[in-house]
């Protein structure tokens, strides 16, 4: 039987990690049923996007940094979309009618604490990208949502970049013949496989 608890701090934050330890459990729980298995146990999941590397202990994560002795799970993105067997894009549309154009929407995440001198130094790959690319005509690499940073002047700082701008929704995105995936704090699961299905 699969039963458990999470220890997690309070807030959105918090709500977002006893989710996944409530997908975690189901999953495990429907491993166990359709394999005849009886019995209890007691599991630890790391399920922070960038958790410690090194446990005393087994224990199951869905990330893993290079040199952790953790257990991967499948990661939290497909047990959410039942592992994409009927994942659907919002609105197909045919490859003759799409743009030229790539595009990449998303995070600042790949960095545990975004700082001001991270930022100034590049130490985040998505940061460079969207810099790079910045006010080009045939590729849009937008960060919409500024995460995983230290203080209100790191948000800033980011912002007057003018990488940000609004949210693009996955119609609009999927308009373009080119989707970048590039990793955040993991691999971006969904939109490969929403890529996949959109002509």
């Amino acid at each position: 039987k699969a039963s458990g608890y999470a220890l997690v701090p309070p807030g959105e934050y918090g709500a977002s990690l006893r989710y996944r330890a409530a997908q975690y459990r189901d999953f495990i729980q429907d491993v166990l049923t359709s394999h005849g298995i009886a019995g209890s146990a007691t599991l630890a999941l790391e399920l922070d996007d960038l958790g410690v590397s090194r446990f005393a202990l087994p224990v199951f994560a869905f990330q893993k940094r290079r040199g952790a002795n953790t257990i991967l799970l499948p990661d939290v993105d497909f047990l959410h979309n039942r592992f994409f067997e009927h994942a659907r894009p919002p609105e197909p549309h045919r490859f003759a009618d799409k743009r030229h154009h790539a595009i990449f929407v998303g995070s600042t995440t790949g960095n545990p604490c975004l700082t001001a001198d991270d930022v100034r130094t590049g130490r985040n790959a998505r940061l460079r990208s969207a810099l790079f690319f910045k006010d080009q005509r045939d590729v849009s690499f937008l960060l919409p949502n500024i995460v995983q940073i230290d203080t209100p002047e790191t948000y800033a700082l980011i912002r007057s970049m003018g990488v940000g701008r609004d949210e693009v929704s996955w119609d609009q995105q999927l308009r373009s013949r080119y989707l970048v995936s590039i990793d955040g704090n993991g691999a971006t699961c969904s939109r490969v496989v929403l890529a996949m299905l959109s002509n």
